[in-house]
């Protein structure tokens, strides 16, 4: 679904007018960034520093080309392989066969300890080094 840049911002004006959410921080730009305007990140009242970190740790993953292509292949790997047999680890050299075999356009290593980390801490799965 796509919603409109002038509905967004318009959103926001309205949420930041009833006081439901205020800037927190004004992101820094990228070190390959041509110009144009700093993202802001929002927050609710009652939130802390740790949560607006998390958020900004986040959106920088998810502009990684890299992290949403290891995010995607952890979870073919948990769907067709881990929770099918019950498996609560894996080791590293089966999660770099498996990208090896799906034939990624990146580093298949590079790929594979970005699957480990999200498979570890996001998803709970022991994976051995």
């Amino acid at each position: 679904m796509k919603i409109d840049d002038s509905k967004v911002y318009r959103y926001i004006t309205r949420l930041k007018n009833l006081d439901i959410i205020k800037p927190a921080v004004r992101m820094p730009s990228e070190m390959r960034s041509k110009g144009g305007p700093r993202a802001t990140v929002y927050k609710v009242p009652d939130a802390d520093i740790v949560q607006v970190n998390d958020a900004i740790t986040l959106h920088r993953k998810l502009l990684s080309p890299k992290y949403r292509v290891a995010e995607e292949l952890a979870q073919i790997l948990l769907d067709e392989y881990i929770e099918p047999r019950g498996l609560k680890e894996i080791t590293k050299r089966e999660i770099l066969i498996f990208v090896k075999d799906r034939r990624v356009l990146f580093v298949a290593g590079d790929i594979a300890e970005l699957m480990a980390r999200y498979l570890q801490h996001q998803r709970g799965i022991k994976v051995w080094r």
